[in-house]
């Protein structure tokens, strides 16, 4: 199925759009390549305002501080060009077994040629499939 639907060439994962939103360490190398290779998978915008709330859940900003990087996460996703996560559904499950890694990271892994990435768990296990990985 995935010969159909193809690979992207070079994937963000979440990791690497949080740390950008998040102003986490790196985040400029992060933004730098994000506007560089602009690939993820719409999971990407789920996880990140995810980790918008966590951060406002554990008391690290405010709700208007929140609600600002959320309206940040959305305009970047707006120029972002976005896959659908389901179609890579089938092989990133086959690679969670075998990895024995979620299914989140999975989908980034298999969905890509190159993954970018802030997460080295998950830079290892793409690495291991024999994917080129860039870490932010």
């Amino acid at each position: 199925m995935l010969g159909l639907l193809g690979r992207i060439g070079m994937v963000l994962d979440a990791s690497v759009i949080a740390k950008l939103i998040m102003r986490e360490e790196n985040y400029e190398e992060a933004g730098r390549k994000i506007l560089e290779d602009g690939e993820t998978l719409d999971l990407a915008m789920i996880e990140v305002a995810n980790t918008v709330l966590k951060y406002f859940m554990r008391g690290e900003i405010k709700l208007a501080e929140a609600e600002e990087r959320y309206g940040e996460l959305v305009d970047l996703f707006n120029v972002l060009d976005v896959k659908r996560a389901t179609n890579f559904l089938g092989q990133a499950f086959e690679a969670s077994l075998k990895l024995q890694i979620t299914i989140y990271d999975s989908l980034y892994i298999v969905s890509s040629d190159r993954l970018i990435t802030a997460d080295s768990e998950q830079a290892k296990a793409a690495m291991s499939l024999g994917k080129s990985v860039t870490m932010v």
